[in-house]
């Protein structure tokens, strides 16, 4: 009895200790084989890919060690709102969920998969297809993301034109994704670029939570709570992209973001909605049905412990009274037997 409460209450903390790690993102599972005794990491080598609208573009990504994914699930995603871009399953693609934007416009070379190559290749991109997105081995390596920029093709006298409307201040600042969706902890990408392709290295560009001016990011007037969280990247900023980066995003940063440059280009605007983990929902509710579980064995062991125990009471009590018969009936046999020898002499 004793032994098997023991058990279960081992059983019971690790639950509860494989509960609270999953809380906090520090499961410990057991590795596949094919991961060469190492959490399998995917990589995106070029976080940002710049596309000429018309043309092709290719999404680098690959794991950090060289190993063959033929055989294995793949999915490319886009972000905010979330799409399926290209799925590749059972040795083939899956066409099934994918969205209709990206129909016969996609390709995953299978042959590169065999060397663990996952770069996804995308045929006459538009402006719609900006945005972040995702490459995935799914429930067997971390995901990575990068950002695909798509310009508008240039045209004759066009830098002519830039300068003026830079000087009269009309340039527009466009925001491709107007929503980003981010979990809580992860990094998030807010996308701003002008209409125009120019150079704002040296323009003051104000994303409320992040200012940059003088060729330098000016730190003073940002917010404690954004301190050491937000990057915007110089050299990107001579081809006129703005895009903000916020890492380790949480509950407070929710909320709308304004790319600005003062007195010189409209603004636009992207809200950042941020999740709660999603996995302390759902322990919460595994926690729940295993403490339920646990009081219900732990009902029936000590039913059956106490009712093994009233049995093995009763029995000692019959034995003791049987004892007690036996005892009686010698004592009476022992004075039977002694009167009858008095009466015999």
């Amino acid at each position: 009895m004793i032994a098997k409460l023991q058990t279960l209450l081992f059983i019971c903390i690790s639950i509860s200790s494989l509960a609270a790690g999953a809380q906090s993102g520090h499961v410990d599972f057991t590795v596949t084989e094919y991961t060469l005794n190492g959490e399998l990491r995917l990589m995106c080598p070029t976080q940002q890919v710049r596309a000429t609208e018309g043309e092709n573009a290719t999404l680098p990504c690959h794991p950090d060690q060289r190993i063959d994914l033929s055989n294995h699930t793949v999915e490319w995603t886009k972000l905010n709102p979330e799409e399926t871009v290209h799925v590749y399953r059972r040795r083939k693609d899956d066409p099934g969920p994918q969205s209709p934007q990206y129909k016969d416009r996609t390709t995953l070379n299978r042959e590169d998969l065999k060397t663990g190559n996952l770069a996804l290749h995308i045929s006459s991109v538009n402006q719609s297809d900006s945005g972040t997105y995702r490459c995935v081995i799914p429930e067997e390596a971390e995901p990575c993301t990068v950002v695909l920029l798509i310009e508008t093709q240039d045209q004759p006298g066009e830098t002519e034109t830039t300068t003026r409307l830079l000087e009269e201040g009309k340039p527009r600042l466009m925001c491709p994704t107007q929503q980003v969706r981010a979990k809580e902890g992860e990094s998030v990408t807010l996308l701003c670029h002008p209409d125009q392709r120019i150079d704002l290295s040296e323009d003051t560009v104000d994303w409320t939570v992040h200012v940059y001016q003088c060729g330098q990011d000016d730190l003073d007037p940002q917010s404690p709570q954004y301190r050491n969280r937000t990057t915007l990247n110089h050299e990107d900023l001579k081809t006129g992209n703005l895009t903000l980066h916020i890492s380790s995003v949480n509950q407070s940063d929710n909320g709308t973001y304004r790319c600005v440059i003062p007195e010189e280009a409209k603004c636009c605007i992207v809200v950042l909605p941020v999740d709660g983990a999603k996995m302390e929902a759902a322990w919460i509710v595994i926690s729940t049905g295993v403490v339920i579980a646990v009081a219900l064995v732990l009902f029936i062991l000590v039913k059956c412990g106490s009712t093994k125990i009233c049995k093995t009471l009763e029995w000692m009590k019959g034995q003791e009274a049987e004892k007690a018969n036996n005892g009686e009936m010698e004592n009476l046999r022992t004075q039977t037997e002694r009167r009858s020898s008095e009466s015999a002499v």
